[in-house]
């Protein structure tokens, strides 16, 4: 069996005793408890493979920020995504495959306003890799209603990249979840499991 295949029969057989939401939750404990290791500890391979999927979320972050996001997608997955993408997530399941079938999916998507400005850039908070492996875990703010009801949603995304290319990906997300006051707060009601 492949190495691809492997990887992708031990994703979906976790996420099937789990479920997705569960999954991506503890990769981002994983990843935001594990030590970061310094640049200088990267290959020269695993030091692009971080450049590549950089370079995709701030395309795609300029243009969400400008509102033409979903005009500007077949020129960003044209220079970052493989010929033959693989997407393995919820939204995509119906999507047809390759890179043309995420620029048909995306495409075909309403059109996304400019955010409004309260509403937060997601901050990243590990980028990390290993080998061809890219996991990027980032955190988003949405105001609530009232003004302490922000919510944060932390978001998985793992990269596989081959030559120079996203060739899959797997994401995750937590939700919405009550956005702590201070980081003491946010650690007991983690640890309280209050959302």
């Amino acid at each position: 069996m492949r190495r691809a295949n492997r990887r992708t029969a031990c994703f979906g057989f976790i996420v099937s005793l789990v479920g997705w939401r569960a999954y991506s939750m503890l990769l981002c404990l994983v990843a935001l408890g594990a030590q970061v290791a310094p640049a200088a500890t990267y290959t020269a391979e695993e030091r692009g493979n971080l450049k590549i999927v950089a370079d995709f979320y701030a395309a795609l972050d300029e243009g969400e920020a400008h509102g033409d996001l979903k005009q500007r997608m077949r020129a960003v997955a044209e220079k970052y995504l493989a010929r033959n993408y693989l997407q393995h997530s919820e939204s995509a399941r119906d999507a047809e495959p390759g890179r043309e079938g995420f620029i048909q999916m995306f495409e075909s998507r309403a059109a996304t306003p400019a955010p409004r400005v309260t509403a937060s850039p997601p901050k990243v908070l590990a980028l990390v890799a290993q080998g061809d492996l890219v996991i990027r875990v980032s955190a988003r703010s949405t105001p609530g209603t009232v003004a302490d009801d922000s919510k944060i949603s932390y978001i998985f995304n793992m990269f596989r990249v081959a030559e120079d290319r996203l060739a899959e990906h797997w994401d995750g997300s937590s939700g919405g979840m009550r956005a702590p006051r201070s980081a003491a707060d946010g650690r007991a009601s983690t640890a309280a499991g209050n959302q």
